[in-house]
């Protein structure tokens, strides 16, 4: 658990320090078109929580649409302790975990406002998922490059470092993966919901 702690810290802080970033030219196909690239993916007063439905199935998804136990990105500090109660642990950086026993489900991530900035989504979540949310956080997604653009379309950049962490950014969307491995002892996987980099509003 201090492994993923020290993860986490150097995901959240230097994730653009040594990358190399390659951002991606391939044409989607037609008939593969996924979900989350659709044109419109933002319209006010939706919400789509995470454990009770496959959001891979909903056209236009994003990042802001998605709750997680009834908490999305922008919400306060204090509604979030209103739903979910207190963390199982508050790590040095006040980050937020809630957990299943020892595994952690999910981290929430504060601004200087103490509002909702960053959502951290573990594999341990994916026994609350319903259809293909479960692939969405397995660390198949990040190691079969078929299946992660059928879920969610060619990323915008794909970062490796020198260290062997390897992210995929969706920026439009508000969606970025992380995935680790080192030798045969230990694997990591975080998908993380943030805010879009661009609210998309053109219909072309």
């Amino acid at each position: 658990m201090k492994f993923l702690k020290i993860l986490l810290f150097l995901l959240l802080l230097y994730g653009n320090l040594y990358g190399l970033v390659d951002v991606a030219q391939q044409k989607k196909q037609p008939d593969r078109e996924p979900h989350f690239t659709s044109p419109l993916i933002y319209k006010t007063g939706e919400e789509y929580e995470i454990t009770k439905i496959d959001i891979t199935a909903i056209p236009n998804i994003n990042s802001l649409k998605i709750a997680v136990k009834g908490i999305k990105i922008g919400d306060a500090k204090e509604y979030l302790l209103k739903v979910l109660g207190h963390p199982d642990e508050i790590n040095e950086m006040g980050i937020y975990f809630y957990k299943d026993k020892k595994d952690p489900l999910f981290a929430v991530v504060f601004d200087n406002d103490d509002m909702v900035r960053r959502i951290v989504l573990f594999p341990g979540l994916a026994k609350y998922a319903i259809g293909n949310t479960k692939k969405l956080l397995s660390h198949q997604l990040a190691t079969d490059d078929e299946l992660r653009h059928f879920l969610l379309g060619i990323e915008d950049e794909k970062i490796k470092s020198p260290t062997g962490r390897v992210t995929f950014r969706y920026l439009k969307e508000g969606f970025e993966i992380t995935y680790i491995k080192i030798g045969s002892d230990m694997e990591d996987y975080m998908f993380f919901l943030k805010y879009p980099a661009k609210i998309r509003t053109d219909t072309k």
